[in-house]
């Protein structure tokens, strides 16, 4: 693979382009961004320093654009500086998802102008860039009705421009990890032939989950040595649970609960009134009050029957919770006991040990895409394009596949 010579469009946090790189063997020719990424506490600044510090940074160009402008027309889009971009093998891309995400709260019309940022890099990319394979990342809603739309969008662009298509949902546990991140890969695979509708090669299948203790075990001689290993404390309330369960269990108090959230937990095993007490007089005046507040909300709700809509330290034996917002200050090591620490969210994220994180926005931290993830899809990619056979013939009326590697099936419809 040493001679493909490929780019990334809008990267993000870097999970996508390391995987690329690592299956690929060398650097991009060029990355393509919109500026703002680059800044310091942004995505991309995060990925950029870790390619500085290795000395493989590429050019880094960018759109005269907005990430979310509705207009989708291609002229003077980039500045005029222009990569090059003739007989590029390969394009990889993580537009973004949140228009399509199950936990959005945003109106529709906000949800469908992220979803133009992923509509516009795919039409740039196929009309413009015009690689022989192009691969990007997105929600698992994509892959089913809530998708269709933008389905039917993305194969009328692939018969347009002479590409086949494949969707394959998989689970970022299913490649060595133990985080639950259902999601969905599109890959358009330039056609050998004249013909407009070339049955792609499928994909392999792969399963290989890991609990939470196997994957933090087989990574602790690497993290030890690490930075950004400190726990992440954000809330008040992980404070004083962890201290309470601590005394307790004692020291192996982690071993001996099951999956559960600490708070509910503690309701059903009548001890919710000693976790009260206990964060009433809790030691740390400048947490006290707002951990009693906050863990009182908790239970008052879970008591009237209602969700709280609010997380807590869980403990999780067979999976980890998705790599995002809501769960981050929430997960706990199952090797330390503690609350994750950076370090432990980068390396569910599949990211080196020497990857720094910029900022205090840990959200980006998810805003990625597990490397192995990335290098087994983009490595999948490869073969299929060169296992493709030329023809000149319309001998199939199938141009898309649909897999699913958390069903191991494939079809060729969805709807």
């Amino acid at each position: 693979m040493q001679n493909i010579r490929w780019a990334a469009i809008q990267p993000l946090t870097g999970g996508m382009y390391l995987g690329a790189e690592e299956a690929i063997g060398h650097p991009a020719e060029f990355i393509l961004s919109y500026p703002h990424l680059a800044d310091e506490n942004n995505n991309e600044f995060n990925l950029l320093q870790y390619l500085k510090k290795h000395n493989r940074c590429p050019h880094y160009y960018t759109f005269n654009r907005g990430m979310f402008d509705s207009d989708n027309s291609l002229l003077a889009e980039i500045n005029p500086e222009m990569p090059e971009y003739a007989n590029l093998d390969l394009v990889v891309a993580v537009p973004v998802c949140s228009g399509l995400s199950m936990s959005t709260k945003a109106s529709d019309t906000t949800k469908q102008s992220r979803n133009n940022n992923m509509l516009f890099i795919t039409k740039y990319v196929l009309q413009v860039i015009h690689p022989k394979i192009y691969v990007f990342e997105n929600a698992p809603t994509l892959f089913g009705q809530r998708g269709k739309e933008l389905i039917t969008e993305f194969n009328n662009l692939a018969i347009d421009n002479s590409y086949s298509v494949i969707y394959y949902k998989t689970d970022t546990r299913l490649h060595d990890n133990c985080q639950l991140r259902p999601r969905t890969f599109v890959i358009f695979i330039q056609h050998k032939g004249d013909t407009h509708c070339e049955r792609p090669c499928e994909f392999e299948y792969y399963n290989n989950a890991m609990t939470p203790e196997q994957f933090f075990k087989s990574l602790q001689n690497n993290i030890q040595h690490s930075t950004q290993t400190e726990p992440i404390n954000t809330y008040a309330q992980n404070y004083v649970i962890l201290d309470f369960m601590q005394k307790t269990f004692g020291s192996a108090w982690y071993d001996k609960l099951p999956t559960c959230n600490i708070i509910e937990y503690c309701i059903k095993n009548n001890l919710y009134d000693s976790l009260l007490e206990f964060a009433k007089t809790y030691e740390n005046e400048d947490i006290r009050e707002r951990a009693y507040n906050h863990i009182k909300y908790i239970g008052d709700t879970l008591h009237a029957g209602k969700n709280p809509y609010s997380n807590s330290c869980s403990v999780r034996k067979n999976y980890m919770k998705a790599v995002q917002f809501r769960a981050i200050p929430n997960m706990i090591n199952p090797i330390t006991h503690k609350t994750c620490s950076i370090r432990d969210l980068l390396c569910m994220m599949g990211m080196p040990t020497d990857f720094e994180f910029y900022g205090n926005d840990l959200a980006k931290i998810g805003q990625n895409v597990p490397v192995k993830t990335a290098k087994f899809i983009v490595e999948q990619a490869i073969q299929s394009y060169e296992n493709s056979t030329k023809s000149t013939q319309c001998d199939t009326t199938v141009n898309v596949i649909y897999q699913d590697n958390i069903k191991q099936k494939t079809f060729e419809t969805l709807f």
